[in-house]
């Protein structure tokens, strides 16, 4: 399969590329603007990587020419960085596929975009524009896409067992990065999987050891880190 990956230097984005480029059948194109960022040991087996803006509609159309399906770990920054980066990118990459006669879609989006969400008042910035990527895609009935809503995003080396939920999130509030990286990957290459879960909100938890829980300090902390983004952001 000819995969293209947008959004592939983030920590996500990162990981999808590790792991695809460890398996077989799997032709894979990086777009990126900072190539730099990509490791030298997973650049050196991507079949090719194109430097390109995501905002530029003409950038992404070029790169979908000739691929079979797309993954995107378009993100959106809270605090700095293109606003709607995540909702204006996925619009020129799904036109871009329309327009190259591409067909499936899997990409990453915040579990704050679920209608009902404890995460949401925290990151009410990535939220919405994660639920403007949503609100479009709900009009692009043409496009095989499906969208796995991650919660609080635990920065690993190596994936685990996890669970996933259509609509809502399954269990805890974490996931390991390489446990997107599997559902994304895997649900792209199996058109069984990629049809059951079409047009479809997936919700993803890691199932985590008792060590890898929130104690009590972690917990303290993270309540520390939301109240100063609350205090900052909400009213901007």
């Amino acid at each position: 399969m000819k995969l293209i990956v947008f959004g592939g230097t983030g920590q996500t984005g990162s990981a999808v590329l590790k792991l695809g480029t460890q398996q077989q059948d799997l032709e894979i194109t990086a777009f990126v603007r900072s190539p730099s960022k990509i490791p030298n040991d997973v650049k050196s087996k991507l079949h090719d990587v194109i430097v390109g803006d995501v905002m530029n509609p003409k950038d992404v159309g070029q790169a979908l020419v000739g691929q079979e399906a797309v993954i995107s770990c378009l993100g959106t920054s809270i605090i700095k960085g293109t606003p709607r980066l995540a909702s204006q990118g996925i619009e020129h990459v799904v036109n871009g596929m329309r327009k190259n006669g591409v067909k499936k879609l899997a990409l990453v989006a915040g579990a704050s975009a679920f209608p009902v969400s404890p995460l949401s008042f925290v990151w009410r910035k990535v939220g919405e524009d994660h639920q403007r990527v949503i609100s479009f895609l709900r009009t692009a009935e043409d496009v095989d896409w499906t969208v796995l809503m991650a919660p609080f995003i635990s920065k690993s080396t190596e994936g685990g067992s996890y669970k996933t939920s259509i609509g809502k999130l399954p269990g805890g509030k974490n996931v390991r990065t390489y446990d997107l990286a599997d559902w994304l990957l895997s649900c792209i290459q199996d058109d069984i999987e990629l049809r059951e879960n079409t047009h479809k909100l997936v919700g993803i938890s890691s199932n985590f050891p008792e060590s890898g829980l929130l104690t009590p300090v972690k917990l303290a902390v993270l309540c520390l880190v939301a109240a100063i983004v609350i205090a900052y952001f909400y009213y901007v």
